[in-house]
């Protein structure tokens, strides 16, 4: 097996669109990691096929902590702590009125023990990757806008090159545990439209700048690789 990368950091995000929080370690299934966007708060008048709440909506929904306690038994809970101090159950009454209070349209609470994923079920990046899109848009490199489970360190790799990973498999490996999945592991739109977990809506300069690496670097695969669309 090729080593690839160094695992530096884990996190989760217990509601979607709100900020996560780091762990030395997690469980990994089909799902994704332990109580990785199980709960996710849904726009009840929404007819869009994408009809959760999240920071494009409410961009203050990334400076809601979000934390899981007694994870991994029947008792487990996810809270939630506001700016102001406020701390709540995820499926308290005060959490959803607090929401449509500042969002001013009325929402509902979706457990789903799949996860509400946008793309797939465990996300990605590289510390490379987050220094080529800072350098080229002229931003602080965080990797935490991107919101990933996973932040690599390449070690002799470059930029974007996570994008190389999964055929016709990736493993990983973290603190003597050792998975291995079937497919390509898909970079989230997130990586694309990333958010600052402080200050809420995304850098357009950094989104402009991700967008296009992403781009360049595929392009530049299919040309190595040969294009079936000609």
């Amino acid at each position: 097996m090729q080593r690839v990368g160094v695992i530096r950091a884990v996190a989760r995000y217990p509601v979607k669109s709100m900020r996560g929080e780091a762990c030395a370690s997690l469980p990994l299934t089909l799902q994704g990691f332990e109580e990785d966007r199980r709960f996710a708060f849904v726009q009840a008048e929404s007819r869009s096929a994408f009809p959760w709440l999240t920071a494009r909506e409410m961009p203050e929904l990334l400076r809601w902590q979000t934390s899981v306690e007694k994870a991994g038994t029947a008792d487990a809970a996810v809270t939630i702590t506001t700016p102001a101090g406020e701390r709540w159950l995820v499926a308290s009454n005060e959490v959803r009125q607090a929401i449509e209070k500042r969002f001013g349209k009325p929402v509902f609470l979706l457990r789903d023990y799949r996860g509400s994923f946008d793309v797939a079920n465990v996300s990605l990046i590289s510390e490379q990757t987050v220094q080529g899109i800072a350098e080229e848009s002229q931003t602080e490199a965080n990797p935490w806008r991107f919101r990933p489970n996973l932040l690599v360190n390449l070690e002799f790799g470059a930029a974007f090159d996570e994008l190389e990973w999964g055929w016709p498999g990736f493993a990983h490996r973290r603190q003597g545990a050792h998975r291995r999945y079937r497919g390509r592991p898909a970079l989230r739109h997130d990586h694309a439209r990333p958010h600052h977990q402080r200050t809420g809506p995304p850098n357009l300069e950094m989104c402009r700048s991700a967008a296009q690496q992403v781009r360049r670097g595929l392009r530049d695969r299919a040309h190595v690789r040969g294009s079936t669309h000609g």
